[in-house]
C-alpha cells in the first residue's frame, strides 16, 4: 500500500487509531491505580488476617517496589542531569 491510496479517517470516527491506544491507557490505568495503589489496603488487612504479620512489615514492601520503581524511572531527575550533553 503506498502513500496516494491510503485513506485517512477522522478524529470524531471510532475507528481512528488514537481513540484506541487512549482506551487502552485508560484501562491500564483504571486496573493499575485500583489494584496497586487503591487496593493496598485490602492487600495488608488480609495478609495481616492470614499470616499474623505486621502491618508495617508488609507495607515496607510495598514502600521498597515504589522507592525503587522511582530509582529506575526514565523521569528520574538524576538520569536526566546525565543524559543532557552541553555543547558550546
Amino acid at each position: 500500500m503506498d502513500a496516494s491510496t491510503y485513506k485517512t479517517v477522522p478524529e470524531t470516527s471510532i475507528r481512528y487509531d488514537g481513540w484506541r491506544i487512549v482506551a487502552v491507557c485508560f484501562l491500564l490505568a483504571t486496573f493499575g491505580w485500583g489494584l496497586g495503589f487503591y487496593g493496598q489496603s485490602v492487600y495488608v488487612a488480609e495478609l495481616h488476617r492470614l499470616r499474623g504479620w505486621p502491618a508495617s512489615l508488609i507495607s515496607s514492601g510495598t514502600t521498597f517496589s515504589i522507592c525503587l520503581a522511582r530509582r529506575w524511572s526514565p523521569s528520574s531527575p538524576k538520569r536526566s542531569r546525565r543524559s543532557v550533553r552541553v555543547t558550546a
